[in-house]
């Protein structure tokens, strides 16, 4: 019996098809295409039910707060930041604000995840925490919910994934529907100039991870490269101090922030020297493969940032400049810095193409100010910044 056929003339379309249906994969196509379906659908109501909530990040790195914020910025979500575990007591203490959930990273500084999870029971809060960790072993996963958190998500975030979680445990659906995130979403750049990889980053894959935002991909890459140049020798020198705590956060953080920007040669490699200092292994060869694929990586990101700032002089040399929109968001940017509202960081991405194309000297230290969350002194050197008024 014929499995399928094709009428003459043949065409490579037809002769394509044909074979596909005959291999079988034509039916496999309809069932991932109904699956994907499916995942798109529960996602979706993972967002509607998680709208607008009322969100605890704990982390201490700046750039993975950024990835978060901006992952939960698409269920209109602005979260309460602090940095470490005993700022999440204190704030729970003084706070007048009911959250809704905690997201909790495990390795900080001062009090970590761990203690802090203990403390909050200890004291009664009965608030849903979930862990981040770039750990993904099963004995990590029991010892957070050992501890008394509720759940677990890996690094790097899994935007279907945190949804889904979180919508597990909180629930808003009362506060109204999910908005048109067409309309809400940051309006920044789609990441379609940039080139797709470099040796040593996928930039696609990270820009990805970031809802396409890339804009947002750039300033992390860049933080990236400022606070991590020398992260291997601070290593190195925590272990020589027998300051095995401090290695392990260095390197806990680091294969977390590699595997979110699309640097994951880097990631295993330090994968491995974590999995080494953490058993008492020697580490030091594989130390040296994990400088020389962040050294990789670093002349990848100044290669990516050289590329885009000259695709940014040859733009604005061609497009008239908007004096008035510069006024007008710097003006807006102002009011955000003032209330010290964290939206003034996806306000300055906007003001920035402008600021470049006027020629403002300004830029790379507001720039600087507001990756490390200075909004003060940012506030400051935003006002000294000359915009024609023609």
């Amino acid at each position: 019996l014929a499995n399928d056929f094709i009428c003459k003339p043949v065409t490579l379309s037809q002769l394509f098809d044909a074979i596909m249906s005959v291999l079988g994969y034509r039916e496999q196509n309809k069932k991932l295409e109904s699956f994907n379906k499916q995942v798109a659908a529960h996602v979706q109501e993972s967002r509607s039910s998680i709208n607008g909530a009322q969100i605890l990040l704990v982390e201490d790195n700046s750039i993975n707060c950024q990835v978060a914020e901006e992952v939960l910025s698409k269920v209109n979500i602005v979260p309460k930041i602090v940095h470490n575990g005993q700022q999440a007591l204190d704030n729970l203490a003084n706070s007048k604000v009911s959250y809704d959930a905690i997201l909790m990273d495990i390795q900080m500084p001062v009090m970590d995840g761990f203690e802090a999870t203990r403390q909050l029971r200890k004291m009664g809060h009965t608030v849903p925490i979930i862990a981040m960790t770039a750990n993904a072993m099963q004995g990590d996963r029991k010892k957070c919910l050992d501890v008394g958190m509720n759940d677990y998500v890996t690094k790097p975030i899994n935007r279907a994934e945190l949804f889904t979680i979180m919508a597990k445990w909180i629930s808003t659906t009362d506060r109204g529907a999910l908005a048109d995130l067409t309309q809400t979403s940051i309006h920044t750049d789609d990441g379609s100039n940039l080139p797709v990889t470099l040796p040593g980053l996928n930039i696609a894959r990270g820009v990805n991870q970031l809802d396409g935002n890339g804009s947002l991909y750039l300033r992390l890459v860049q933080d990236l490269a400022k606070d991590y140049a020398a992260v291997v020798s601070d290593i190195e020198e925590a272990l020589a101090n027998d300051n095995k705590k401090d290695a392990e956060r260095l390197l806990h953080t680091l294969k977390g922030l590699a595997a979110s920007l699309g640097a994951q040669e880097l990631s295993t490699a330090v994968m491995a020297a974590e999995q080494a200092v953490l058993d008492d292994k020697e580490s030091k060869p594989l130390l040296r493969q994990v400088q020389t694929n962040l050294t990789e990586t670093l002349v990848a990101i100044d290669q990516l940032v050289a590329s885009v700032a000259v695709e940014t002089v040859t733009s604005a040399a061609t497009e008239v400049i908007d004096y008035q929109e510069a006024v007008s968001l710097r003006e807006q940017l102002t009011a955000l810095l003032t209330q010290k509202d964290f939206q003034a960081v996806n306000k300055w991405q906007e003001l920035v193409p402008l600021l470049r194309a006027i020629g403002s000297e300004q830029v790379t230290e507001i720039d600087r100010s507001m990756n490390q969350f200075d909004f003060e002194q940012a506030m400051q050197l935003l006002s000294e910044v000359n915009i024609p008024t023609t």
